[in-house]
């Protein structure tokens, strides 16, 4: 728990909540988190935590981009299963059509997509969100206070240093396993 504590200060307990929330098979509350805070904050560390910790099985790595712009309903089928999709990349400016997408992620509703072999099935999604930046994206469209209400922001204020055995010492596999 120090180690959060040290990332997120005040929002500590924000991290344990995100880590409680992504155990859970759907997408109750209908939120994503942004972690944000300047470069080496231990945003993409906390990713690298949340892979570690839920497994290959449970974890995407897919961008906003992935999920909202590339070919989104082929690519949103690799999410079976996964509990969290985390990723360092947002798109620099979120357009009507980006936030329509991101609204449909979030909202619980099956939809109809493409498997990898072209056959169309319903799917419901319920991996939470997870995207770490430096700001906040620009928005290009005008959109309500319920967007940024579907967003739990957890600021990274501190800067650490570069230290490649960190996080190899911090989370042991001892710690990993409780």
């Amino acid at each position: 728990l120090e180690v959060f504590k040290q990332w997120a200060v005040n929002k500590w307990i924000t991290l344990v909540e995100l880590i409680g929330y992504t155990l859970y098979p759907d997408n109750i509350f209908e939120k994503a988190f942004m972690l944000m805070g300047g470069a080496d904050a231990g945003k993409t560390t906390f990713n690298e935590f949340l892979h570690d910790l839920l497994g290959d099985s449970n974890f995407s790595p897919m961008s906003m981009g992935d999920l909202f712009i590339y070919h989104a309903k082929n690519r949103i089928y690799y999410l079976n299963h996964s509990l969290v999709t985390a990723n360092s990349e947002i798109i620099e400016y979120l357009t009507k059509r980006i936030i329509d997408k991101f609204y449909a992620f979030l909202d619980g509703n099956p939809i109809k997509i493409n498997s990898k072999f072209g056959t169309k099935i319903n799917y419901k999604i319920y991996a939470k969100l997870v995207i770490a930046v430096n700001t906040p994206p620009k928005i290009k469209t005008e959109v309500s206070d319920d967007f940024w209400d579907k967003w739990i922001i957890i600021e990274f204020p501190n800067k650490f240093p570069k230290d490649d055995t960190w996080y190899k010492k911090t989370f042991t596999k001892e710690e990993m396993d409780g």
